[in-house]
């Protein structure tokens, strides 16, 4: 086979591996399943969503409680993407990804920095938890140690018995977590090893057995976690937070308190059901950890303990499905008959007001006609009744001997020569009979006298 068969029979392969991969970290909504006892009365939104699971159990949670309710209730189409948490930002930025529900702003200060303060990713809010990091002991240790919390006030000689019941250890997850416990411990010249574990797992198993024998533990660790509903557990003082501090090199201050943001793509907001959603989605600390307790202490999987927590806070969440505002579907149903009938109304309304105005137009033309005639006629009229010859009558019109008789006799600006006259031509036309009128006639087209 030539080489470059060789070539495009590799490629394939590698392109069919790479999309199988990208399969297996995609979940549709189905996996989600949940009877939250409503049926979906709308499409909330018009195209898929694609949620980040960035893989550790309460991010997986978060998702699940959000597509379960967008799918079951809303009828959204939703995919969940296990994605790193430090890769998915650009994958945000450009689409690809719908939204994050998650996210422990601590440890992305530049992510934010460079993708939400640029306006390519959308902070959607906080997520209503308040993530802490730090170092965790059990509360019986303060019946033999009750200044042990203290570690940032401690004298020596304090710090010294603490430390020694604690057997100089802190134990930590695995060297691959993010943490500045070693800088803690130099810093402030503590006697203290750090001690990393292979997982969580072998983790939480040293502090289950340490508890199980009242045996003093120190250990680092976050809430909200499940451990903290098994165990009462105290969170060591260290020395104060500070933003001067936490941009050191060397850090050497506590762990800053994390409230968890949502972030998501701007192409969401287009969308505005499904954006909506995200915004008004909250969950508390209570809430994840008594999901977190299901399913590391009871047995359930993320999507029942996910399914338990929305059939049993109804009236939360559908606090949080709200109607979307000027969608296509409302733009396209409602607003745009209204505007078809408004300007129709306007079409009809303009054509009757033009029509009238052309009437009006047209009446006062033709009365200004028949008034220039009628002046014209009266002239010629006046004019005969000035002469001497009246019989010039007899060449006027029939209308005009008519206006003349209804209006000339009630003038009174007639001389008296001119009203003995007109009385004469008057009289000399009646007693002789001159003139039939037509009354069919139309006026402008009538003959003018007709001898009897």
């Amino acid at each position: 086979m030539p080489s470059r068969w060789w070539c495009v029979l590799v490629a394939a392969v590698a392109t069919a591996v790479a999309a199988a991969s990208r399969t297996r970290d995609m979940n549709d909504s189905t996996y989600y399943e949940c009877d939250v006892g409503v049926v979906p009365t709308r499409e909330w939104t018009d195209e898929a969503v694609v949620l980040v699971d960035n893989s550790w159990m309460s991010s997986s949670l978060t998702i699940a409680v959000a597509a379960i309710i967008m799918n079951a209730y809303m009828g959204v189409t939703v995919y969940v993407a296990l994605v790193d948490e430090y890769s998915m930002w650009p994958e945000l930025a450009k689409g690809e990804l719908s939204a994050c529900l998650e996210v422990w702003p601590s440890g992305h200060g530049s992510d934010i920095s460079e993708y939400v303060d640029a306006g390519s990713v959308l902070n959607v809010g906080p997520l209503g938890v308040t993530g802490r990091i730090g170092w965790y002991f059990p509360d019986y240790v303060l019946d033999d140690y009750p200044y042990a919390s203290n570690f940032d006030t401690m004298d020596v000689a304090h710090q010294q018995l603490v430390f020694s019941a604690f057997s100089n250890t802190v134990y930590d997850g695995p060297s691959t977590w993010v943490t500045h416990d070693k800088d803690i411990c130099a810093c402030n010249n503590w006697n203290l090893n750090v001690v990393f574990t292979e997982s969580e797992e072998e983790l939480l198993e040293l502090v289950d057995n340490a508890i199980a024998q009242r045996r003093p533990i120190l250990f680092y660790l976050w809430t909200p976690h499940q451990i903290f509903s098994k165990y009462s557990l105290v969170r060591a003082s260290l020395p104060s937070y500070t933003d001067a501090c936490y941009n050191q090199s060397v850090i050497c201050c506590d762990y800053p308190p994390d409230n968890l943001l949502k972030v998501a793509s701007p192409h969401t907001r287009d969308d505005n059901g499904a954006f909506r959603f995200m915004q008004l989605f909250n969950l508390d600390n209570n809430a994840q950890i008594d999901m977190l307790s299901d399913v590391a202490y009871h047995g359930k999987s993320i999507n029942e303990s996910a399914c338990s927590w929305v059939q049993q806070n109804t009236a939360v969440w559908q606090l949080w499905v709200v109607e979307r505002d000027n969608t296509k579907e409302v733009k396209l149903q409602v607003v745009l008959p209204v505007v078809l009938c408004c300007t129709f109304a306007l079409v009809v309304l303009a054509a009757v007001v033009l029509g009238f105005a052309t009437h009006q137009i047209r009446q006062r033309r033709r009365m200004h006609k028949i008034n220039v005639e009628l002046e014209l006629q009266n002239k010629q009229l006046r004019s005969a009744l000035m002469g001497s010859d009246t019989t010039d009558l007899l060449n006027a019109p029939a209308e005009s001997i008519i206006h003349m008789l209804q209006t000339f006799l009630q003038d009174r600006t007639w001389t008296e020569k001119e009203r003995a006259r007109l009385e004469f031509a008057i009289g000399m036309i009646a007693s002789r009979k001159l003139y039939a009128f037509n009354e069919a006639a139309d006026v402008a087209d009538s003959s003018c006298f007709a001898v009897v």
